[in-house]
């Protein structure tokens, strides 16, 4: 079964995920699968923790949009496809997990509208765009409390290499958006917004 695509694009800690798995749950998940694109990240050599060395994992040049973009177009065309599975802690990949196209796929990832072929793929683009200073809180306090990151590391790391690439990379794509949801919103509300716009493609 071919499958529809919707891109989630927006700054870090915008909500993408949380739309992504709201929409998985109120269109079913036997209907929705989810790819997040941190899956999609090169391997690399560097072995250092986050907010160490000068290897910027906000920079789009290290996302393999080429496997990306290959898997997207096969499960549009209805075949199944073996998504890599990323480890953060060694950067590189660490086998692959099988994904069967259904009716609809959820691309989401900071960069999911940079990639002009992989718009040309999808059936709707969507831009979740929440005040910078909100979403730079909520980074850092994920880095802090969930990936054990020293706050004065999670600091340096967002200013240095986040907020920068937001700006030169992110903030851009937003007008390739077909659906721009504004600030921070009830998860329910972003769903009636993404199916409105999705129309009788639902």
């Amino acid at each position: 079964m071919p499958s529809r695509i919707i891109t989630i694009a927006g700054g870090t800690c915008s909500g993408k995920t949380r739309l992504a798995l709201a929409l998985q749950a109120a269109l079913g998940f036997q209907n929705v699968t989810i790819i997040a694109m941190d899956s999609y990240y090169l391997p690399s050599d560097y072995s250092g923790r986050i907010g160490l060395g000068d290897v910027n994992f906000d920079d789009p040049a290290l996302i393999d949009f080429s496997l990306l973009r290959r898997h997207v177009s096969e499960l549009v065309a209805g075949g199944p496809v073996q998504i890599p599975v990323y480890q953060f802690k060694t950067h590189s990949r660490a086998g692959t997990i099988s994904v069967t196209p259904t009716a609809i796929v959820v691309v989401e990832g900071v960069f999911a509208l940079h990639d002009e072929e992989l718009r040309r793929l999808s059936t709707l683009e969507v831009f979740l765009d929440v005040d910078s200073e909100l979403r730079a809180v909520w980074r850092i306090r994920r880095d802090v409390e969930h990936n054990a990151v020293p706050i004065g590391e999670a600091c340096e790391y967002y200013l240095r290499f986040t907020r920068p690439a937001f700006e030169e990379f992110v903030l851009c794509t937003k007008e390739n958006a077909a659906l721009v949801i504004e600030g921070p919103m009830d998860a329910s509300d972003q769903v009636c917004a993404v199916i409105a716009a999705l129309g009788d493609e639902v």
